[in-house]
């Protein structure tokens, strides 16, 4: 019996130390939140902090990785969520020289997905309680959808709010 405990325990020890290592490998932010945003022309400013509270872990390379993702494991299932939801937006690629312009269907998605309650999924929001959207963050969402379509026309009337895609000037609230 002792004989076949030490095989177990010398088949099974490497195997953790193997999880353990591979629940580590989560990457890094490459830049400060505050700074995406602000970068990013096409985000309506009242948007701004709501795509910060339940957007950006996700859909951004400005994750802040929550105290769980150092499990091994989890760590995998968390980075696995990441990196799908960069690869199906990623607000970080609508910044620096070469942004991506979103397009109407883009932002229609947005609002489809928060409208429906597919996003933020809920095993997110458990973690993030903050990243519940009330009703007026998915109206907001969805007006801007609205702005998108409806741009075409310079002469639209913005009833003093930026339109989407224009630059807005620092200190706007």
């Amino acid at each position: 019996m002792n004989e076949h405990r030490r095989m177990t325990l010398g088949l099974l020890l490497p195997l953790l130390i193997a999880v353990a290592l591979l629940g580590l490998s989560i990457s890094c932010p490459q830049k400060p939140r505050s700074a995406l945003l602000s970068a990013s022309l096409q985000v309506p400013v009242p948007i701004r902090p709501v795509l910060d509270r339940t957007c950006l872990d996700c859909h951004s390379y400005e994750t802040r990785w929550p105290w769980c993702s150092r499990i091994p494991l989890v760590s995998r299932l968390i980075q696995h969520d990441v990196n799908s939801g960069r690869e199906h937006l990623n607000f970080s690629t609508w910044t620096g020289s070469a942004p991506h312009l979103a397009t109407t269907n883009e932002i229609q998605e947005i609002c489809d997905a928060v409208s429906d309650g597919t996003m933020p999924p809920r095993r997110y929001w458990l973690i993030h309680p903050d990243a519940r959207l009330a009703q007026a963050d998915k109206d907001s969402f969805c007006e801007w959808a609205d702005q998108m379509r409806n741009v075409g026309s310079e002469s639209r009337d913005w009833q003093g709010q930026e339109p989407p895609g224009e630059p807005v000037k620092a200190g706007s609230p």
